[in-house]
């Protein structure tokens, strides 16, 4: 290998990184399916095909 490796700092890294997305992305997942287009959606073709 043409360096020593830190498993320690890769792993607390990536530990973070995955936090970070996950915590930015919990928002915009409650917002988009939450949001009421998607409603008005469901009830507007469920009267379409009545």
């Amino acid at each position: 290998m043409p360096h020593r490796t830190r498993p320690m700092t890769a792993l607390l890294s990536f530990t973070g990184l995955n936090v970070a997305l996950v915590s930015s992305i919990t928002p915009v997942y409650d917002f988009v399916c939450f949001h009421p287009y998607w409603e008005r959606r469901s009830v507007a073709s469920f009267q379409n095909s009545e």
